[in-house]
């Protein structure tokens, strides 16, 4: 739409009390910034109406999601809050997380993807929906620094947490091993999930995870249904194991006469490449000096007159 931060200041002068009507305000893909957030925040802080905000894709960075977090505090009516792609830190997570911990707070929608939230952030965010929070049902958090450092808090949301019925992540198949047993077995506990979205994921992952969860769940729980992008990420080749090395150090068989035996001889391909190219080059020598030789007794008569 083209907003900035100068627009912000307007329209937070129609978000007082006075203003019951307005239910859901879609501002994404703006040019919003710290300034607008701070005019959109002084403009709900007393609004008991707004039930979704949608401020995904602008630029209000850790400090913008502060000061939205401090107006909707007590608010009971908030029910989605969308801030993907904002340029959101860990600071701005923790002020998230301290906002799920509110027994007020009724947010059942939390869309963060796309941010620069590191494992430190995110496991705030998991712990407070893993101990306390009730209300929260869809959760995104693809695409920010995801690694194994949050598989702890990660198991404890998907073990402790009953109410949570979406949930989005990114980057699972960069675990250990070890790790994505543990996800496996998290998964298989789960008595509240009824959809994961694995974004930027490998097949192979995918295909684990899914078949491994649907095979072992019992018939008295929930299917969890699954869903990943339409593209799979490429995955590293998987190391060798013992038998393809053995199997690669055996020299292989070369089906090549030897000059002074009638049978066939073991022997590398590369140094056969290069025993080949040495005697090319031997063979070119031996003529290029007869050739010489035999210009050099062209010029000298044999017989003198």
């Amino acid at each position: 739409m083209g907003l900035c931060d100068e627009h912000l200041y307007e329209i937070a002068t129609f978000l007082d009390e006075s203003c019951k009507g307005l239910k859901v305000l879609h501002l994404q893909r703006n040019n919003i910034g710290l300034e607008g957030a701070m005019s959109l925040a002084q403009g709900l802080v007393d609004n008991q109406n707004l039930k979704l905000l949608n401020l995904s894709y602008n630029k209000i960075g850790s400090k913008g999601v502060i000061l939205l977090v401090e107006a909707f505090r007590g608010n009971r009516t908030l029910r989605s809050l969308f801030l993907d792609a904002n340029g959101i830190e860990n600071d701005g997570s923790y002020a998230l997380a301290d906002m799920l911990l509110e027994k007020t707070s009724g947010l059942e929608e939390l869309h963060i993807g796309t941010n620069m939230i590191s494992h430190a952030g995110l496991s705030a965010i998991f712990m407070a929906v893993a101990m306390t929070n009730k209300s929260l049902k869809f959760l995104d958090v693809a695409y920010n620094f995801i690694d194994v450092g949050i598989m702890h808090q990660l198991r404890q949301l998907l073990l402790r947490n009953t109410t949570l019925k979406y949930f989005s992540i990114s980057d699972l198949h960069r675990f250990t091993a070890q790790a994505i047993d543990g996800v496996v077995d998290s998964l298989l506990k789960n008595e509240g999930l009824k959809m994961v979205d694995f974004r930027q994921t490998s097949r192979d992952f995918f295909e684990f995870v899914t078949g491994s969860v649907q095979r072992k769940r019992t018939n008295a729980q929930q299917l969890i249904s699954f869903r990943c992008d339409d593209h799979f990420v490429l995955k590293k080749p998987l190391p060798l194991t013992k038998t393809q090395k053995e199997q690669d150090n055996v020299p292989q068989i070369v089906k090549r006469r030897a000059p002074s035996m009638g049978q066939y001889s073991m022997e590398n391909p590369n140094l056969r490449h290069q025993k080949v190219k040495r005697e090319a080059q031997t063979q070119e020598m031996q003529q290029m000096i007869m050739m010489q030789g035999t210009q050099s007794s062209m010029k000298s008569p044999i017989y003198s007159v």
